[in-house]
């Protein structure tokens, strides 16, 4: 899964993974109370006030869900990890490296694993109202919309947790990549310096 490149730059990386997936999260929550259609009636007339509030809820509630997102991320790292990736991490967070070619990909990659794991937590939070609507429904038509939408939510979050799995894959196989050329370029410029001068 690629992001579109303007998703890539600082501005726009806090809607990809909080203030979108905080949204999503807060109309599933709010929507176990209040029917889905006056939610959207309330959002078409509400006060600039009320969409502030909602703005700030939104971005507090991506923030909750991208602390949850990285406990299922050390889950995730733990059952996929090779042999080295600690290693690996460990010497990232240690090295000083001029690459921003490879900076930027583990950069990149990282937003797209925030978003992912963001957005299958906000999918979650959005079941319980699905279930409760479907079940509620006196008629099979009332109901249709909720159980399309429970129905294809399903492989939809399997997408995502299969995407976050490859996206923690790629970002070791990446740190491991820069790691090694650091301490081979560090190992190289140690044997320059200890070469006599003539």
């Amino acid at each position: 899964m690629n992001l579109p490149n303007s998703l890539n730059s600082e501005f726009l990386r806090p809607i990809a993974t909080h203030i979108g997936p905080g949204a999503l999260a807060l109309f599933g929550i709010t929507a176990i109370w209040i029917p889905p259609a006056e939610i959207v009636h309330y959002l078409a007339t509400a006060s600039a006030l009320a969409g502030i509030l909602l703005f700030v809820g939104s971005v507090i509630l991506g923030f909750l869900l991208e602390d949850i997102a990285s406990h299922f991320e050390n889950g995730i790292y733990e059952s996929t990890k090779g042999e080295g990736d600690d290693n690996n991490w460990q010497g990232y967070l240690c090295f000083d490296n001029s690459d921003s070619v490879g900076r930027n990909y583990v950069r990149i990659t990282l937003t797209r694993l925030k978003f992912e794991l963001s957005m299958l937590i906000a999918m979650l939070a959005n079941i319980p109202w699905l279930i409760k609507a479907s079940l509620a429904a006196r008629t099979f038509e009332e109901a249709s919309f909720e159980k399309s939408l429970l129905f294809f939510s399903t492989p939809i979050l399997l997408w995502l947790h299969w995407e976050a799995k490859q996206s923690i894959r790629v970002l070791a196989d990446a740190r491991g990549i820069l790691v090694r050329d650091w301490r081979e370029r560090q190992a190289e410029e140690a044997a320059k310096s200890d070469q006599p001068k003539s």
